[in-house]
């Protein structure tokens, strides 16, 4: 069971969800795309999504 982990420094026990949701056409653009500009996209779809 969870509860007999020992958690330490200072972590708690939290209960979360993580949606990961993969941008269309996000993995054409990271082969063909400069780096720096596919971290710039996939930010910006991160922030859009959570607002």
């Amino acid at each position: 069971m969870t509860e007999d982990i020992a958690l330490s420094n200072g972590a708690v026990n939290v209960s979360a969800t993580y949606l990961y949701a993969d941008p269309a056409g996000s993995s054409k653009l990271a082969q063909m795309a400069d780096p720096g500009v596919v971290g710039k996209v996939i930010r910006t779809c991160l922030n859009a999504a959570t607002r």
